[in-house]
Order: structure tokens, then sequence, then C-alpha cells
């Protein structure tokens, strides 16, 4: 079990890397569900942006996907985790989705934070609360392009489709 958290650590320390060294790029949005909340609040930041920046957040996944597979030889299974249904793994991932989505746009969008570095961390204690809070229900992607490329590299039975759906309800909430 240690070493399960130690890896979600780094995984999160990941995270707050890869945020912080993108952020003024392109916002370091990693997941469509943050782009779509950040195209609901923000009008500097059109449909056509969210459109662009989905297609490559979702060839990113499929990229990072495809190689898991080719590395250790299996594959990520999007699906409900015994004993939960597919309410419950829908529920907590809309839940958490919105709490990401939430600590994003109350910290690297807000205007009153804009010059403040503590977003990464923000995001990224969101991003493992989520984590640990979802993993043992729906395997936590609190993603969509996570959910979808991890389905169809893996020749899923299509939950993603459900788990975008909540994570876009999640992010829109």
């Amino acid at each position: 079990k240690n070493s399960k958290n130690n890896s979600n650590i780094i995984k999160n320390l990941k995270h707050q890397v890869l945020i912080y060294a993108f952020g003024n790029i392109s916002g370091g949005h990693f997941n469509p569900a943050v782009s779509f909340g950040v195209a609901l609040v923000d009008e500097k930041f059109s449909w056509r942006d969210f459109s662009a920046y989905s297609f490559f957040q979702l060839l990113g996944a499929m990229a990072a996907a495809g190689s898991y597979t080719l590395c250790f030889g299996k594959t990520f299974q999007v699906a409900p985790v015994a004993p939960f249904t597919w309410f419950e793994c829908c529920w907590v991932e809309l839940l958490y989705t919105g709490f990401l989505v939430f600590c994003v746009l109350n910290t690297a969008v807000a205007k009153a934070n804009q010059g403040k570095e503590f977003y990464g961390l923000t995001i990224g204690f969101a991003i493992v609360a989520g984590g640990f809070a979802t993993a043992a229900i729906s395997g936590g992607c609190l993603n969509p392009a996570v959910a979808i490329a991890a389905d169809i590299i893996s020749l899923g039975h299509g939950w993603s489709l459900a788990f975008t759906l909540a994570q876009l309800i999640g992010s829109a909430c």
C-alpha cells in the first residue's frame, strides 16, 4: 500500500511540475473537463480553443495509453470497480472532476489571483484528493481524454462515454 501511496505522490508532483511549466503557454490544460469549465466562464477562451485543446488532449492521452501498453504489456480498463455500479462511478467522477475544475477556476483562472504561484499546488492536491477518493470506485480518471483513450486502447466496453458525460457535467457545475 505504501508503494501505491508513493506512486500517487509522485504522480501529483509530476502534475504540479507540468502545470507550472505550461501554465504560461497554454494555461496548463491537460484535461478537456478543465478546458470546458474555462470555456464556460472565460470570454477569452473560445469554443474553438476548447475544441482544439480537447483534440490535442485526446491525442496526448492516446499516445500515453499506447505507450503504457507497449511498455508494460497491459491496459487500464475504464469500468466500475466491483462492487460499485455505473451510477456510483459516474457520481464520484462528476463530484471530483467538478472539485478539480472549481480549484482551477478559483486559482489559475481567477483574475484576483493573477501573478500568484500557488495554483499548481492547489490543482495538484485536488488531483491527489480526487485520485484517492475515486480510485477504488471508478479508477479515478477525472479526465475525459484519459477515460476515452484508455477505453479505446484497451478495446473497452464504452464506459468512457458515461464517465465523460459525468465529468463534463461536473465541470459545468
